[in-house]
């Protein structure tokens, strides 16, 4: 099982986040580290759905010819 890989673990490549909606969750941290920029979660991943009127705002008007 990956979550038991002792180069993940070692790497520390799951981590727990505090999700408001779901609660405490492990989720694959940064895949890749860099010593200048190593990243890090910032936020839990969006709901189904979360931004599908924000993408559709940018790549046109289609909620309102019908299209979706």
């Amino acid at each position: 099982m990956m979550l038991a890989d002792p180069q993940v673990r070692h790497r520390e490549m799951i981590v727990t986040i505090d999700d408001p909606t779901r609660g405490k969750q492990r989720t694959l941290g940064m895949p890749i580290t860099l010593s200048d920029t190593p990243g890090g979660i910032r936020k839990p991943p969006a709901t189904f759905g979360e931004h599908t009127d924000e993408v559709l705002a940018e790549i046109g008007k289609f909620r309102e010819t019908g299209v979706v």
